[in-house]
C-alpha cells in the first residue's frame, strides 16, 4: 500500500504542477474548445496529464519489491513508444492516429519478446492451434493490445471517464490476480490504478488537466498488457475474462470503426458520434454548450455502464461460458442504447435534464438549439 500511496502522490503532484504552470506551456499544450469544435468540454485545459501518469507509475515501480519490480518496470519501459507517439500529438497536433497506433503495435511487440506477454488461446475451437505459431500469436497480440489502447483513447472524451473506466478494469485485474496468487500483476495493477487516481484528483469533475493522447495510449497499453500477462501466466483464468472486462472500450473501438466505414470515412478518422458524446448531448446537456458539471455527470453515466460488465466479469473470471454470455449481452445492450440515443428513443427516467417533458422531446429541442 505504501507503493500505491507513492504512485498516487507523484501523479497528483505532477498533475498539480501542470495546472499551476499552465501559463508557461499552454501555447503548446492547451486543448482549446474553440480550436476543436467536435470536443464537448467547455473549459480549455492542458492535455499533457500523461506525464503525471508516467511519473506515478515510475515512482511506484521503483519502490516495489524485486518480484513485482521485475514486472512493473519492464512493462512501463515497453510502453514508452506508445506514450511518446501520443505525447508528440499532444504537443504538435501532427502525429496521425495511424502513426500512434503503429507505435503502440511496436510497444506490444517489444513486450511480447521481453515479458512473454502473448495471447496463445481464446477458448475457441482451433484458436490454440493457430496461436501456437509464434508469428500468429505475435500479430494477434499486437492487434489486441493496440486496439485496446486506441479504445481507451476513444473513451477519453469526458472529465473522468477514461480514469473511472481504467480504475474499474485495473481493480478487476488486481482482484483476479490476487485470487490466483499472481502478486506481480496484482501489485502493478494497483500502482497503475493509484497513478490514475492521482490524476483524477485534478481531472474530475472540473477538468483542470486532460490525459491527452500520450496518457490514454500509455494507460491503454498498460491495461492491455496486464490483462494479457494475467491470462498467459495463469491457465485457470479464462481468456474471456480479459475480453469481457474490456468490453466497453472494445465495443467503442469496433463500433466506431464500423460506423465510419459504412459512412464512407476512414476507420481512424475522428468524429463526434461516440456513445459518450450522445449521452452528454441527449441525456445530460440542457442546452447551449453545456457545463463542466454536466460533462462530469455524463461521465458517471458511462462509468455505471462500464461497471455492469466489469463486476460480473470479476465474479465469473474462470467460467468461459458465463463470460461469453456477459460479453454478448453487453454488446447487444450497447447497440440498443446507441440506436435509441441516435433516434431520440429513450425512457424519460434516463434523462438528467430536469425537464417535465418527455426526455426525447427535450433532447431534440436542445439539439436544434
Amino acid at each position: 500500500m505504501d507503493t500505491a500511496a507513492l504512485s498516487f502522490l507523484a501523479s497528483a503532484l505532477i498533475s498539480g504542477a501542470i495546472v499551476y504552470l499552465r501559463p508557461f506551456h499552454q501555447r503548446y499544450t492547451l486543448d482549446s474548445t474553440s480550436a476543436f469544435p467536435r470536443k464537448i468540454h467547455t473549459v480549455s485545459a492542458p492535455r499533457i496529464g500523461g506525464l503525471a501518469l508516467v511519473a506515478g507509475v515510475a515512482a511506484g515501480s521503483l519502490a516495489l519489491e524485486h518480484a513485482a519490480h521485475s514486472t512493473a518496470i519492464p512493462i512501463a519501459l515497453c510502453g514508452i513508444p506508445a506514450f511518446l507517439g501520443g505525447l508528440g500529438e499532444d504537443f504538435t497536433r501532427k502525429v496521425s492516429s495511424s502513426a500512434r497506433l503503429c507505435l503502440t503495435f511496436v510497444a506490444a511487440a517489444i513486450a511480447f519478446f521481453v515479458l512473454d506477454a502473448s495471447i496463445t488461446d481464446l477458448d475457441l475451437p482451433g484458436s490454440d492451434w493457430v496461436l501456437s505459431f509464434a508469428i500468429a500469436s505475435l500479430f494477434f497480440t499486437m492487434f489486441a493490445v493496440g486496439g485496446l489502447a486506441h479504445g481507451i483513447n476513444i473513451v477519453d472524451g469526458l472529465n473522468g471517464l477514461a480514469g473511472f473506466v481504467a480504475l474499474m478494469i485495473l481493480g478487476a485485474i488486481a482482484w483476479v490476480a490476487t485470487q490466483v496468487g499472481d502478486q506481480p500483476v496484482a501489485l502493478t495493477a494497483l500502482l497503475v490504478a493509484a497513478s490514475v487516481a492521482g490524476f483524477l484528483a485534478w481531472n474530475f469533475p472540473r477538468g483542470a488537466v486532460f490525459l491527452g493522447d500520450g496518457g490514454s495510449y500509455f494507460l491503454g497499453f498498460l491495461i492491455a498488457e496486464l490483462a494479457v500477462l494475467l491470462v498467459h501466466r495463469n491457465s485457470e483464468v479464462s481468456p474471456w475474462f480479459a475480453l469481457t472486462v474490456l468490453s466497453y472500450p472494445v465495443c467503442e473501438t469496433l463500433f466506431s470503426s464500423f460506423r465510419r466505414r459504412i459512412r464512407g470515412r476512414h476507420a481512424m478518422e475522428a468524429d463526434g458520434l461516440h456513445l459518450h458524446t450522445l449521452v452528454y448531448k441527449r441525456l445530460v446537456r440542457r442546452g447551449g454548450k453545456g457545463s463542466t458539471g454536466q460533462n462530469a455527470l455524463a461521465a458517471v453515466y458511462l462509468a455505471v455502464l462500464c461497471a455492469t460488465v466489469v463486476l460480473p466479469a470479476m465474479i465469473m473470471w474462470d467460467d468461459t461460458l458465463a463470460l461469453q454470455g456477459i460479453a454478448a449481452s453487453f454488446t447487444l445492450f450497447y447497440v440498443i442504447l446507441y440506436r435509441g440515443l441516435v433516434r431520440f428513443r429513450f425512457p424519460r427516467w434516463l434523462s438528467a435534464r430536469g425537464s417535465g417533458h418527455n426526455g426525447a422531446q427535450s433532447a431534440r429541442r436542445a439539439e436544434v438549439r
